[in-house]
């Protein structure tokens, strides 16, 4: 990845969170109201994680999600606030180099700052079960870099596929409450999305499925077998409570596809790798056979 190429991919996300025109009429809300199209006090979040160790990794995770939670800027003491980013809090735009340095910076040490619960109660705890996977493989661990993390190890990052803008209401319930604001921020979103795909070239993607994403990644990776009748191998993967969870994974232009499924219409909350059971030997041995 060259340095031009990066800098002007965060340009680009920047640049729709640079529209700040208020009160556009698709933004009127019936009680006369208008929403933003992202949280106030925001930024976007092109990636979550040490950029530079992923892509100086052998074996390159990673994870994605939908789109930045709004937690992301709020805590129970701060509200509206880019604290989790501290090289960045006093950014609002991206005008020099300077400047990119310093959001490159604000990213990259995200997992060591303050991140959010979230990704601790979800994302972090399949990465666990991917490391006893691997160590039992090729004595290496993956992770994100957390101020804990084993040092020699695989480094994944986290990106969100729709936009990096965090919104309020949340991205499920957005279609209901604004939906010209979804429609606008996924159609700016797929292009950046498909060019910041292509310039970290993953090995393994870790996500969880809906129709909105299949529908979206079979138009940006091209006969990628996702659909809910598709080739992918299907795995049972227990939960700490013992329940069964459908978990498809597939290999497709050499990189490993790994997924959550909802086709037996159970949900979570949105965390969709809160329930994994990172000590069960069937779900370790499941990852093995996933990775090949």
């Amino acid at each position: 990845m060259g340095k031009k190429e990066l800098y002007e991919l965060i340009d680009a996300y920047w640049a729709e969170y640079k529209d700040k025109t208020e009160n556009k009429p698709e933004n009127k809300l019936k009680n006369g109201k208008y929403i933003s199209d992202y949280v106030v006090g925001s930024m976007p979040i092109v990636w979550f994680g040490d950029l530079d160790a992923y892509m100086k990794s052998n074996l390159k995770i990673l994870t994605m999600g939908l789109n930045p939670s709004d937690n992301e800027f709020r805590n129970k003491v701060v509200e509206n606030s880019c604290f989790r980013f501290p090289a960045a809090e006093k950014l609002d735009d991206i005008k020099t180099d300077k400047d990119r340095k310093t959001i490159i910076k604000a990213y990259n040490d995200y997992f060591i700052e303050e991140p959010c619960e979230w990704f601790e109660k979800g994302y972090r705890k399949v990465l666990t079960l991917f490391s006893k996977a691997l160590s039992e493989k090729d004595g290496k661990s993956v992770n994100y870099g957390y101020k804990d993390d084993v040092k020699d190890a695989y480094k994944a990052i986290h990106i969100d596929f729709f936009s990096a803008l965090a919104t309020s209401p949340a991205w499920g319930s957005l279609e209901k409450v604004c939906s010209p604001v979804r429609t606008r921020l996924k159609k700016n979103g797929k292009d950046l999305f498909e060019n910041l795909y292509e310039l970290l070239d993953p090995d393994v993607i870790i996500f969880h499925q809906n129709k909105e994403v299949i529908k979206g990644i079979s138009k940006i990776i091209k006969g990628l077998p996702i659909g809910k009748d598709s080739s992918a191998k299907k795995y049972s993967l227990t939960s700490n409570k013992g329940t069964k969870w459908l978990v498809k994974s597939c290999r497709y232009n050499g990189k490993l596809f790994v997924w959550v499924c909802f086709e037996n219409g159970r949900r979570n909350s949105g965390n969709p790798w809160s329930w994994i059971d990172v000590y069960n030997p069937k779900n370790i041995k499941n990852i093995k056979d996933m990775l090949g």
